[in-house]
């Protein structure tokens, strides 16, 4: 009797079993998840290696649980519907842990290649240097235009220089056109 419950129930279309879902029948969800697990699992291991595993699986068991309670099925079928969440849940949680990651652990391949191949006395003469530049610039520079040559020397771009220091990327490009002017001279 259990085996002829067990194959009707999995005879049942996804769309009866959103449902039944929509509906607090939340067992069958069970069914559901059954299906599109392999789906999910197929989503997480793409992102494996950057992601949590723990954190993509459990937005992608909850897109689908969201799927089934949504869906109407005037547009696509469940099974596209229900892909296109998971997809999407899956990104959005691995673009959201990504930026949870500290900046000052976040390091450039090229800046890594860059310093193991110099030797330790070009990185001390290159850091000198720098430290002179610095000094020299401070004492030609405004305030303002100090700011965006230490920001524009760190290696941020310029946008990230106008939202550092409160103003638009125009304003940061200016800023360093006259700094090469005065650099120059």
């Amino acid at each position: 009797m259990k085996d002829s419950v067990s194959k009707t129930r999995e005879q049942i279309s996804d769309e009866q079993l959103t449902d039944y879902i929509k509906s607090g029948k939340y067992e069958y969800l069970e069914i559901l998840l059954k299906r599109y697990m392999p789906y999910i699992k197929k989503c997480v291991s793409n992102r494996k290696p950057f992601c949590d595993e723990d954190d993509l699986l459990s937005a992608a068991v909850y897109a689908l649980f969201l799927a089934a309670k949504n869906y109407n099925g005037e547009k696509a079928s469940f099974g596209t519907f229900a892909n296109l969440c998971i997809q999407r849940a899956v990104e959005s949680t691995c673009r959201r842990t990504k930026k949870d990651i500290p900046g000052d652990m976040i390091v450039s391949l090229d800046d890594v290649f860059l310093t193991d191949n110099k030797s330790p006395e070009s990185v001390l003469m290159e850091k000198e240097n720098m430290n002179s530049i610095s000094k020299a610039a401070r004492g030609v520079l405004s305030d303002f235009e100090f700011e965006v040559f230490s920001a524009y020397m760190s290696g941020k771009t310029y946008r990230e220089i106008a939202n550092e220091l409160c103003t638009d990327a125009k304003r940061v490009d200016n800023a360093l056109n006259r700094i090469r002017n005065k650099l120059r001279k």
